[in-house]
């Protein structure tokens, strides 16, 4: 994404997280299942700004 777009991937990442999808590294199979039941406790509700 750097290279292509000048952005880091943490941006981008971010920005998904942001709009209520689960975001996360290609290898943190751990943390995928955290975010989503972390989102499901909340009804996945956006996050207030």
């Amino acid at each position: 994404m750097r290279e292509i777009g000048g952005i880091a991937s943490c941006f981008t990442f971010s920005e998904l997280t942001g709009e209520g999808l689960p975001v996360i590294c290609e290898t943190d199979v751990h943390g995928a299942i955290s975010s989503v039941i972390a989102q499901a406790a909340t009804h996945w509700q956006k996050a207030r700004k």
